[in-house]
C-alpha cells in the first residue's frame, strides 16, 4: 500500500481547476482514512473511531463528499464565503483523522 505517496500526491500543487481541488480534497482525506486503518473501499474502521470519519473517508475515496454537499459541491464556489464553508466541513474531519492517527502513534 502506497499511504505516502497518496499524501504527497495531494501535497504542494496548485490547483488547476474546482474539480481538482474538490479531487485533491477528497484524494488526502481518503489517504489519511487509509493511514487511520478506515477500509476506505468498503466504509469500514476501528471500532474506536467516530463514524462520522469512516463515512467521510469512505465517500471521499469515491469523489463524493456528502459531507460537504455532495459531489461537485466545489462547482458551486463563487465567493469566499463559499470556500469558507467548504473549509468549516472538511477541518473537522481531517482534524479527527488526524487525531486519530497521533493517538494510535500510527506514524511511528
Amino acid at each position: 500500500m502506497k499511504r505516502t505517496d497518496d499524501l504527497q500526491a495531494v501535497n504542494g500543487a496548485p490547483f488547476l481547476s474546482r474539480d481538482d481541488a474538490e479531487s485533491r480534497l477528497c484524494n488526502a482525506i481518503a489517504a489519511l482514512g487509509r493511514l487511520a486503518g478506515i477500509e476506505v473501499d468498503q466504509g469500514e474502521g476501528p471500532e474506536d473511531i467516530d463514524s462520522v470519519l469512516i463515512d467521510a473517508a469512505y465517500q471521499c475515496n469515491f469523489a463524493d463528499p456528502h459531507f460537504l454537499g455532495g459531489p461537485c459541491a466545489f462547482n458551486y464556489v463563487e465567493t469566499a464565503d463559499d470556500v469558507d464553508k467548504l473549509a468549516m466541513k472538511a477541518a473537522p474531519v481531517i482534524r479527527g483523522l488526524l487525531g486519530y492517527i497521533r493517538k494510535c502513534d500510527f506514524l511511528n
